[in-house]
């Protein structure tokens, strides 16, 4: 006695579809086979307009990391915020500033050399952006350390986009002599944990491009089509930054402009002082 088992069939299709029922009957296929057939009449056209989009967006991609650069985190309605203001308007406290060391192993800040290129630095700072005063400090304990203070007349979200030039402008490594200089500050430790984070993201991508690229290769088998989503992937970064910057940059200038508002002329803010109810002897008992 023969046993026919029945014909397997994939969950979802029927037998019209292995009789060789026609397709297009659905409206769906009919609409994936009239956008495949637009796209491939139209390939070279639809291409050179990515490119295009693409050219467009890049520019616009490469502005976004200053605006969203980290730090600068503050609440308007706080007192620590009111109190800076205060401290801004009434006693003429900088809004931003930075300090900068000069440090050297074997030379005093008295020594000729030293005072030169003391001098120098501040020749390079006085015309350097919002630069509003210069302070210079003490001698440190060892007699070769000294410092100098930068302030500035905006303030520390506005001044983080030129810290980067502030340390191209100072000399650096064999230029340095005799003393090195450090950078110190909001303004620089926020600069060093952006470029510490972008640096690091730099490096996993450089580490993880080729891994993924291997893997896809073992995927699909072809260099080809393993190529195809990273191209993808480099195409819809920028085109995403891009589509990104237009709300970043509205977003900053609405909080650039509620700053100015904060520090106009006249806006104070009364500090109310802290009355403590005296503890009645016993009180602590009681309680």
């Amino acid at each position: 006695m023969k046993v026919e088992q029945p014909p397997t069939e994939p969950p979802g299709i029927t037998q019209d579809v292995y009789a060789g029922a026609d397709l297009t009957a659905h409206a769906s296929v009919r609409l994936g086979l009239a956008f495949g057939h637009f796209v491939f009449r139209f390939r070279w056209i639809l291409l050179a307009l990515w490119l295009v989009l693409l050219g467009v967006s890049v520019p616009f991609a490469l502005k976004l990391p200053a605006i969203l650069s980290g730090g600068g985190y503050s609440f308007s309605g706080s007192e620590s915020v009111h109190v800076s203001n205060d401290l801004i308007n009434k006693l003429h406290f900088p809004p931003s500033s930075i300090t900068i060391v000069l440090q050297s192993t074997t030379t005093s800040v008295s020594d000729p050399s030293y005072q030169q290129e003391l001098q120098s630095i501040l020749g390079k700072l006085r015309p350097f952006h919002n630069v509003s005063s210069i302070q210079t400090g003490g001698i440190g304990q060892d007699g070769r350390t000294t410092f100098i203070n930068v302030n500035f007349d905006k303030n520390y979200d506005y001044m983080q986009k030129y810290v980067g030039d502030l340390r191209a402008l100072m000399p650096g490594g064999a230029s340095a002599h005799p003393a090195q200089i450090y950078f110190t500050g909001q303004l620089a430790v926020t600069d060093e944990l952006n470029t510490s984070s972008q640096q690091d993201a730099e490096r996993a991508d450089a580490t993880v491009f080729p891994l993924a690229l291997l893997i896809l290769l073992v995927v699909f088998g072809t260099f080809s089509a393993a190529i195809m989503p990273l191209v993808l992937a480099l195409v819809s970064i920028p085109l995403a930054l891009a589509s990104i910057y237009p709300i970043a940059s509205a977003a900053h200038q609405q909080l650039h402009h509620q700053h100015r508002l904060y520090h106009r002329p006249g806006h104070f803010h009364r500090l109310q002082p802290v009355h403590h109810a005296p503890l009645s002897r016993g009180a602590g008992a009681r309680a």
